[in-house]
């Protein structure tokens, strides 16, 4: 397509926006497939929809970061450029790293203290430990899975395996998968209310902030679980303990949110209904935003909380 005939920014936004939604779709009917096999009792089936989902999913966030990206008086076309000229994660870390240069006014220096504000730093590591610590094994996964390395994800040179991936191969679910899209979501909102308004921001960042925790929680838990040598996860429900690799029922969502994936569980409903916690108290080493208390309820429910820093939930 000569120059001349390039499709205009506000047009690319329409086909982004379009491709998300059916990309959305597609996860949908592969959710739904998935629980089918699960109430069937077709357990052989559980890795191929697993993958499958993984695949998607990676197309889906990828979606997300373009439409992102051609949102109206978000990004330059220089800033675009520069951040479709990474690949995969580094496209996500670019996107965060221009929002908060943007927004602060700092081109070219260190983004971290005394250039970016104490909480800034604070709210942009916490953005960039959800792409590293949750997201990048499946922002990653994706392209092997589109080379067929269904069983043995390989690495670049293809003399090896990638174990990253491989590890996220074994551990994912369904479940985690579709929480994690979530993740993904939230991320763009923090990052389109940084490009877009400082005030929307300051205003909006605890709330964005609450979505994130609200769905690491349950991924923190299974990490913490399966660390332990525990192999089941609890029903969203509540009612019943089931394989890890058995997912939960699909959420219904409203017509405008249908290029959107939430995580699973009614989260408006889950708010401020904490289960009772005992004895143990475990530290997640891999961050430092805390401590995880992890316990048992009743109905054999585990639950945890997570002490935080002040400065992450001021506005």
């Amino acid at each position: 397509m000569s120059h001349s005939s390039m499709r205009t920014p506000e047009k690319l936004y329409e086909f982004h926006t379009e491709n998300l939604r059916s990309v959305a779709e597609g996860l949908d009917n592969v959710f739904a497939a998935a629980r089918w096999a699960i109430a069937t009792q077709r357990k052989a089936a559980d890795p191929t929809y697993v993958r499958l989902y993984a695949f998607l999913m990676g197309a889906w966030a990828e979606c997300r970061l373009l439409k992102l990206l051609y949102e109206q008086k978000a990004f330059t076309d220089v800033e675009r450029t520069r951040v479709l000229a990474e690949k995969a994660l580094e496209r996500w870390t670019r996107v965060v790293d221009i929002a908060f240069r943007r927004h602060y006014g700092i081109p070219t220096a260190k983004l971290a203290p005394p250039a970016l504000p104490a909480t800034a730093a604070v709210r942009h590591q916490l953005l960039n430990d959800v792409l590293t610590v949750d997201l990048q094994a499946v922002i990653r996964l994706r392209n092997k899975l589109a080379h067929g390395q269904w069983v043995y994800p390989l690495n670049d040179s293809l003399d090896d395996v990638a174990q990253e991936q491989m590890d996220a191969l074994r551990t994912e679910t369904i479940l985690s998968l579709k929480q994690k899209a979530a993740l993904v979501e939230s991320l763009c909102a923090a990052v389109h209310d940084l490009v877009i308004s400082k005030a929307t921001f300051e205003r909006d960042f605890d709330y964005h902030f609450r979505q994130i925790e609200q769905t690491r929680q349950p991924l923190d838990l299974t990490r913490l679980a399966r660390g332990l040598g525990t192999q089941a996860m609890i029903d969203s429900d509540g009612d019943e303990t089931r394989p890890a690799r058995q997912g939960a029922a699909p959420a219904r969502r409203q017509p405008h949110q249908r290029d959107r994936i939430g995580a699973a569980g009614n989260r408006e409903d889950d708010r401020g209904r904490g289960l009772p916690v005992r004895e143990q108290t475990f530290r997640v080493l891999r961050r430092d935003h805390g401590i995880v208390v992890v316990g048992h309820g009743v109905a054999g429910h585990s639950v945890f909380k997570r002490s935080m820093p002040s400065d992450l939930i001021r506005g």
